[in-house]
């Protein structure tokens, strides 16, 4: 779906809500962000996928009871 310019806002204000105003972005080179001292990346380890879920290659349609596990 190609989003038109003149449907971006209404469809932000819908997401956002009334009153959110549509200001430019800040540079991202000047923006400084400090990361929470719990979130070490350092002492993070690396997985496969096949480590931490299953890949199930079967077709299907979610059913409703699926909605929670189900990822297309």
């Amino acid at each position: 779906m190609a989003w038109r310019s003149e449907n971006r806002k209404g469809i932000l204000s819908t997401v956002l809500g009334k009153g959110v105003e549509s200001k430019p972005l800040p540079d991202a080179s000047k923006v400084n962000i400090q990361m929470p001292a719990w979130l070490d990346r350092s002492k993070w380890q690396r997985f496969r996928f096949d480590q931490i879920a299953e890949n199930v290659r079967e077709t299907g349609q979610p059913t409703p009871e699926d909605s929670a596990t189900y990822i297309a």
